[in-house]
């Protein structure tokens, strides 16, 4: 104490006080000590004791509210675990102390992380040091039973978060003795005679030497561990005088705001941790949370992460602008049908109409009407009847649709054949025909769509991965193979209508419209293969907007190609519309 005295003075620094301290009870003089440190103006206290010494001063300096001051400790209790004790953090907050050096010892921490008592059956100390750690006890099923209040030791443990907590500047030394030792005895047995240390350049026995001359050795021993800390001792038999200066504060780091979590930072003590802020979905609501919370499947987690709030709904509505706009022009789309049929009603008498089958032809707009409407179920909230509703309608509609194209087309080339001298075909000439086909062919969609409802119905589902804090409503198909198997049907007709169609498209124009609904199917084919890639490239509502639109358009194709020009005829040229005309062109062809 003398020495640092000296050193102190020498520095320039004034020396207030000078105190020993008496730890004996009959010579206890703590609360002296603790009234001559609140009197004094000193503001630094220089402290050499030991932890146990200091901690009787500690408890004294606390009755009496002794504050502000900063100490200095000497490496005997400056890395005192008692400085960690919550209720001295006001007296000894900002202490600095000097502390024996702390390193790591290669392997070491793997080794510790790797000790359990089943696997260490022959360390006696084991047990004890898994006791002390885990604040456990090893019973038997007897004592367990008698002693609920004890918490067992298992042996599952893991010794990852003890380590942060246990100081290791103790084993280091340890560890470097055992070096130094082992070196000692090493140099010993290397000993070569005429170039010895002793008496007459002598050696001795490694077997049989004397604890002076081992003594020798260890003082001069030169070397450097695995990690690369240079080992020696000086004249005195000191070692090297290596130091870590520790700054005591009320915690290593600054305290983690709402939103945030903490994280351990690897090799450093619990009280060091980084700030990590909660990812997307989960929330912390208090300071210094030791993890965050997730939030349930319908919330998310609020800008500043501290709290969870209800996931936005997205679905196709008729309030928004895409939603209102597909409700609009499907509905608007629909009053075309029913104007065409007003028309041909007026003009049923007359050439055109009556050479285009006219109650064919009122059926498949009636489907069209239909058609477009249909559009209507897909926007919305998806609810469970809404989803069966929405592709029972498309399919059975657009059946009857594509089913009244290929009866038509098929009446037209057997109306043509028919006039042939002979021709067997006039009995199929009838009407009825045509509705045998419309009925065959929505009797083989029903049952596409029986099955499909019977074993795997479209469904109302809840996306909550595609958009993350939203939570997309829309309809599952239930079965995907259903659903394109009734798209397929669709796509065989259309291809049927298409071909047959086709190769009847040079029959004489007045007498039918082969070549209008070859454009319609093909137009047809076009939307709905282009649809395929769409459907499966777009995400929530923006894949029912496809499918209207894939409606929406295919519709109008049909409408535009069959139906527009007999109403350019009727009501544009109506010298076209006439008997004298039909029989012209007839003769023309």
């Amino acid at each position: 104490m003398q020495v640092v005295k000296q050193e102190v003075i020498k520095a320039g620094a004034c020396i207030a006080f000078f105190v020993d301290i008496m730890t004996s009870k009959p010579d206890r003089n703590a609360p002296k000590i603790a009234r001559i440190l609140r009197e004094s103006t000193a503001k630094v206290i220089v402290v050499m004791a030991s932890g146990a010494d200091f901690l009787i001063v500690l408890e004294e300096l606390l009755r009496q509210n002794v504050t502000g001051k900063v100490w200095v400790g000497s490496e005997a209790w400056a890395s005192s675990t008692f400085l960690s004790v919550k209720r001295f953090q006001d007296v000894l907050v900002g202490s600095v102390g000097f502390s024996i050096h702390a390193d790591q010892i290669s392997g070491f921490a793997e080794y510790f992380e790797s000790l359990n008592p089943s696997s260490d059956l022959h360390d006696p100390f084991i047990k004890e040091f898994w006791e002390q750690a885990f604040s456990c006890k090893w019973l038997d099923q007897d004592e367990l039973v008698n002693n609920a209040s004890l918490q067992p030791c298992t042996g599952k443990e893991k010794l990852g978060n003890v380590m942060l907590k246990l100081d290791f500047r103790l084993s280091l030394n340890v560890y470097t003795a055992v070096y130094a030792f082992a070196w000692a005895l090493q140099n010993l047995h290397d000993c070569q005679l005429g170039k010895g240390q002793f008496e007459h350049e002598s050696c001795t026995n490694i077997s049989f030497f004397q604890p002076w001359q081992l003594l020798y050795y260890v003082k001069h021993v030169n070397f450097k561990t695995k990690d690369g800390n240079h080992i020696f001792f000086d004249a005195k038999g000191n070692p090297p005088p290596i130091y870590d200066i520790i700054n005591w504060r009320l915690g290593c780091s600054e305290s983690c705001p709402v939103g945030f979590a903490k994280l351990t930072l690897p090799g450093k003590p619990i009280c060091c941790f980084q700030c990590v802020r909660c990812p997307q979905g989960q929330i912390s609501n208090q300071t210094d949370a030791v993890m965050c919370q997730q939030c349930s499947w319908d919330t998310w987690s609020s800008f500043q992460q501290d709290k969870c709030i209800p996931k936005a709904i997205d679905f196709l509505s008729y309030v928004e602008l895409l939603g209102l706009s597909l409700a609009a022009i499907s509905i608007s789309s629909s009053v075309v049908p029913l104007c065409i049929v007003s028309i041909f009603m007026c003009h049923k008498t007359t050439p055109v109409v009556r050479a285009n089958n006219y109650s064919l032809s009122c059926l498949l707009l009636l489907s069209l009407f239909l058609c477009f409407l249909c559009s209507l179920g897909f926007i919305g909230y998806p609810q469970s009847e809404m989803c069966l509703l929405r592709q029972v309608a498309f399919g059975m509609v657009f059946s009857l649709c594509i089913s009244s194209v290929l009866a038509k087309t098929i009446t037209v080339v057997i109306a043509f054949t028919a006039i042939q001298p002979g021709s067997r075909l006039k009995r199929w000439t009838s009407v009825k025909v045509s509705y045998c086909v419309v009925v065959f062919c929505m009797c083989i969609q029903l049952s596409v769509c029986m099955v499909w409802f019977s074993f795997s119905p479209p469904f109302p589902e809840h996306d909550i991965i595609t958009q993350p804090g939203v939570i997309i409503i829309n309809c599952n198909e239930g079965s995907p193979t259903a659903f394109w198997c009734m798209l397929g049907f669709l796509g065989i007709l259309a291809s049927i209508s298409f071909i047959v169609a086709f190769l009847a498209r040079r029959l004489p124009d007045s007498f039918n419209e082969a070549k209008f609904i070859t454009f319609s199917m093909l137009a047809f084919l076009t939307v709905w293969i282009s649809f395929i890639p769409a459907y499966f490239s777009a995400r929530g509502k923006y894949t029912v907007a496809m499918e209207i639109f894939a409606i929406l358009s295919s519709t109008w194709a049909m409408v535009a190609c069959i139906f527009m020009p007999k109403c350019y005829i009727i009501l544009l040229r109506p010298d076209m519309n006439s008997r004298e005309h039909l029989m012209k062109s007839g003769r023309g062809q």
